[in-house]
């Protein structure tokens, strides 16, 4: 008799750079590997945006084509109350079918959401929630204040419901773990640390990958700097600018290699830093082919402030960018 349907939730909405990488990528492996294949679904907030617009439209059809199984991208709802439950649960049933699931729940609101349904789930903690939360409302994930404090409660109560039901808890870092089980005790501290990782066999040192990129890139004689990844503010953007600005003062041949969703805007940050247009390359770029680019590199660059959000996180990048040498 076949086992539970696996379905991998997250309540997200489809935001650039990360599923690529942290999904789509996870989930490729687990099918290659292990013979699992995950139903993706994506609840939403922006759904209208998603479905309507020509870069919403772009996301849904780039990770539909990086997933290994069916895409199911849904509105997310309010769900807390007596009418939204039900309508979620309708709204899931819809498009899974009835039988049984077992639920890998990415980050906090859709682990919230498996435990109010009584789905078995396991509860992928991506990030300190409060210390995210402080950080989106005032600059740092150590701030206080009464916006910060007024959707503490309700997170919380999230958090430790998600803790409480989740078959087992997975947390990117022992930092995470730590801070977790400070918040809800023994049970959180039984989580496991599951760092963010790379695909081996995309992200990995291949000579022949570096020499015809850097000469698709006309960087062959260059030493090349580079950064694949957002541009939101906790990303350090300026900073990325910035630096490669210093490095050209230190090295004439620094050449900086922007992979992003926007090049238009790292353009105009590495200009505002000092950086002239044959200094720097900002592309945009599909997963698939950031290899290439890392490859091409001679240094990567993360570049973080000292912060609770940063503390607790595992980025995948780091991963990527070092399994390409």
């Amino acid at each position: 008799m076949p086992g539970p349907r696996p379905v991998f939730l997250s309540a997200e909405g489809i935001p650039p750079t990360v599923f690529a990488s942290q999904v789509a990528g996870l989930l490729e492996v687990l099918a290659r590997e292990l013979g699992l294949r995950f139903d993706f679904v994506g609840l939403d907030p922006l759904y209208p945006w998603s479905r309507l617009s020509t870069e919403g439209r772009r996301r849904r059809g780039e990770l539909a084509a990086s997933l290994p199984g069916a895409l199911h991208h849904l509105p997310l709802l309010p769900y807390e109350d007596r009418a939204g439950l039900p309508f979620a649960r309708r709204l899931l049933r819809r498009a899974l079918g009835p039988e049984p699931l077992a639920v890998h729940a990415r980050g906090l609101w859709a682990a919230d959401l498996a435990a109010r349904l009584g789905l078995p789930f396991v509860y992928d903690v991506r990030g300190d929630a409060l210390a995210e939360r402080a950080l989106h409302l005032r600059g740092r994930g150590d701030a206080g204040g009464l916006r910060v404090r007024l959707g503490a409660r309700r997170l919380l109560a999230a958090e430790r419901r998600a803790v409480r039901h989740a078959a087992a808890v997975l947390c990117v870092s022992d930092a995470l773990r730590r801070t977790l089980a400070a918040r809800h005790g023994a049970r959180a501290g039984e989580a496991f640390v599951v760092p963010c990782c790379h695909d081996p066999a995309r992200f990995r040192p291949d000579p022949a990958l570096r020499a015809s990129w850097r000469r698709r890139l006309g960087l062959e004689d260059a030493f090349v700097l580079a950064y694949a990844g957002g541009l939101g503010g906790y990303h350090e953007p300026e900073a990325v600018a910035r630096a490669a600005f210093v490095a050209r003062r230190l090295r004439p041949d620094a050449h900086l290699l922007w992979v992003c969703p926007d090049p238009a805007r790292a353009r105009a940050l590495a200009h505002r830093a000092g950086l002239r247009a044959g200094e720097v390359t900002c592309l945009r770029l599909p997963h698939a082919d950031v290899p290439g680019a890392l490859n091409a590199a001679d240094l990567a660059l993360l570049l973080r402030r000292r912060d609770p959000v940063h503390a607790a996180a595992s980025p995948t990048k780091a991963a990527e960018a070092l399994a390409c040498g």
